[in-house]
């Protein structure tokens, strides 16, 4: 099945199982369905038909009824009228009217083409709307064509005397958008004036219930849980009831393909509207609130009393594929479900630099300058004479020019006693494969940080000797490195507000206290060393530092970029970054530069990929998949100020 929204047809493909004298059985057919067109469905048994199907065909049949509010997208010449219901937005009209341009002389064609474009919209809108009813009707457009648009409404009205259009003067509301089609009413409807006029439909309902449920969340007192299993368990608790139990749950899980996956949600929705007496709410995906929905899993429950412990054995996600309505189950870690952002403001992307256009025209100029001088340079050069190869005189220093040497008479390798075979020897069997392998092993065996094993660098300086270079020596160097005495990371909580604490964490309780130090492996005796590298970043500051702390993903700039103009707080803040899509000094710069506290770097399981030991890879040392452990170091200089050691 594939819908077709701007031509209003349904495309319909699959097998004949019937045959008829246009098509034999077996054969591949596809069916279009357009409007007006009658056509009969059926489906074997009473369950085919569940209570949302049915629900789902009575709005379908006249979306008018159960509309909430309607809605003009309008730009001049084009304007698209639509309805918002509670689960969808539908489009009912799209209309398209030539505007002549606004030129010398020529200014009353433009204004003739406005005044026909408003006609035929305000006629068309007339057509579809009950003027006995009152519901708000939305006006978006860029610059001033709304509010042209509801002076024509007006002037229209009382030059026809028509009372009940009259009447709808308090409906109208004017707002901005950023163009006149579809896809800007998501943005007007998320405008505080919008939300504000349609704080009775169901749409804003369905919004504020979605924010109770975070305000919920983020008490954490076991009256809010999201997720299949979490919620199920809930509903089998008989904690989703009578007494302010709802259900919210996305209209893409009722898209499922699977029969048995579409069922599962049926029944559930079924038990607690009609078993248990509680509020089933379905949220629709195309809305701000169901988008809400979907992060969460698509499912999600307001109990009537708090319950503990149900994602104790985990929580599966069906969500969308995005081709299709397919769900695929997606496994969730337990701690990272929860966005810290509901909503995050996209925007375009802005130049990093205030003079971009002006760097880019300098670096096209200087690098055509560069080419312009090499040219001239070496065209008189190629005129200059080469050396007589034939002659037997040696006169390279004629002309220090690449081709100003004789070529010798016989080819390399041979003129230097070599053929070709003992040179394919050398370079096939130097060094062997069991020497590089036993110096790996060497060298992998112990730490070598700067100013630390001197023992490998004697043996480096032996092996050298060895190989015949005897003036091989060991020099010593200053550099500028830190390496640490101690290490502590912990997370803290204060459960009695009524105690001052201070800024070094006295006062509070250790919620959960990082072991900074990997796993000693038997098969692995480097894991095991006394003088083993410790889990630390070189280069990091010294301190004792309790704060609270901001996620900020993978920490580049953009991210950073993000959060400030989302309006989060990051000063005095510890950053909880991801390893990953950049350097991890450059991370700690951006911080620094935002005038946070400390940065948190860590290795995701998300960045493991399919080498994971949920795939069936074993982790380290038996298999390829990451030891869960493991702990990423590495330097945090700034790499674009000064790499490398700071004092040379």
């Amino acid at each position: 099945l594939d819908f077709d929204p701007q031509s209003s047809q349904l495309h319909v493909s699959g097998r004949i199982a019937e045959e008829t004298k246009f098509t034999k059985v077996g054969q591949y057919h596809t069916l279009d369905l357009e409007l007006q067109r009658n056509f009969t469905l059926e489906k074997d048994g009473e369950e085919a038909w569940d209570s949302v199907a049915r629900g789902i065909i009575r709005e379908a049949c006249d979306p008018v009824k159960s509309a909430d509010v309607w809605a003009v997208v309008m730009q001049e010449g084009l304007a698209n009228l639509a309805v918002l219901t509670g689960a969808r937005t539908v489009l009912r009209q799209r209309i398209e009217v030539s505007i002549p341009r606004k030129r010398g002389g020529r200014a009353s064609d433009h204004d003739k083409g406005l005044e026909k474009f408003f006609q035929t919209t305000l006629d068309t809108l007339l057509r579809q709307i009950d003027l006995t009813e009152s519901k708000p009707i939305l006006l978006a457009s860029p610059g001033f064509t709304a509010s042209s648009f509801q002076k024509f409404i007006l002037d229209t009205a009382i030059m026809t005397g028509n009372k009940s259009l009259m009447a709808q003067k308090a409906n109208l509301v004017v707002v901005h958008s950023s163009s006149g089609h579809l896809h800007s009413l998501n943005e007007v409807l998320q405008t505080p004036e919008v939300n504000a006029r349609l704080k009775d439909t169901q749409y804003a309902r369905e919004g504020r219930l979605m924010d109770d449920f975070m305000t919920l969340l983020r008490k954490d007192d076991g009256r809010a849980w999201y997720g299949p299993n979490e919620v199920e368990k809930a509903v089998e608790k008989g904690a989703v009831g009578r007494g302010g139990g709802v259900l919210l749950i996305s209209n893409a899980l009722f898209r499922a393909q699977d029969v048995a996956i579409r069922r599962r949600w049926v029944r559930l929705a079924d038990k607690v509207r009609d078993i248990e007496g509680g509020e089933v709410r379905t949220l629709s995906s195309e809305h701000e609130s169901g988008k809400r929905l979907d992060g969460l899993g698509g499912i999600a429950a307001i109990l009537t009393f708090p319950l503990d412990d149900l994602d104790e054995d985990g929580s599966e996600l069906e969500i969308p594929n995005g081709n299709g309505n397919d769900l695929r189950t997606v496994e969730m870690p337990l701690n990272e479900q929860t966005p810290l952002l509901t909503t995050v403001q996209v925007v375009p992307r802005q130049p990093r630099y205030r003079h971009s256009t002006l760097r880019r025209f300098c670096t096209i100029a200087l690098s055509t300058t560069l080419v312009v001088v090499v040219v001239i340079f070496l065209i008189p050069i190629s005129w200059l004479p080469h050396n007589n190869w034939d002659d037997g005189r040696d006169n390279a220093s004629q002309f220090p020019l690449p081709w100003s040497t004789s070529y010798p008479h016989q080819s390399w390798p041979a003129s230097q006693g070599m053929s070709y075979e003992n040179l394919q020897d050398i370079l096939l069997n130097t060094p062997s494969e069991t020497k590089a392998r036993e110096w790996s092993e060497y060298y992998a065996s112990g730490p070598h940080l700067a100013g630390k094993n001197l023992t490998q660098a004697l043996w480096t300086r032996e092996r050298w000797q060895q190989f015949g270079v005897p003036d091989s020596s060991i020099v010593t160097y200053d550099v500028y490195l830190n390496y640490p005495l101690g290490r502590r990371l912990a997370l803290l909580e204060n459960k009695n507000e009524n105690v001052e604490v201070d800024a070094t964490g006295k006062g509070y309780d250790v919620r959960y206290e990082c072991s900074m130090e990997e796993d000693v492996l038997k098969e692995d005796p480097t894991t095991g060393l006394d003088n083993r590298i410790p889990t630390f970043h070189a280069y990091s500051a010294n301190g004792d530092l309790t704060a609270q702390y901001v996620f900020v993903n993978f920490g580049t700039y953009w991210d950073y970029e993000d959060l400030v103009k989302a309006n989060v707080s990051l000063e005095g803040k510890i950053a909880i970054a991801k390893y990953g899509r950049g350097f991890r000094g450059l991370k700690v710069k951006r911080a620094q530069q935002l005038r946070m506290a400390g940065v948190v770097i860590y290795s995701d399981p998300q960045q493991d990929g399919e080498m994971t030991k949920k795939h069936g890879y074993k982790p380290y040392p038996h298999g390829p998949a990451r030891n869960p452990s493991s702990v990423q170091r590495g330097s945090v200089q700034f790499i674009d100020v000064a790499p490398g050691d700071p004092t040379t």
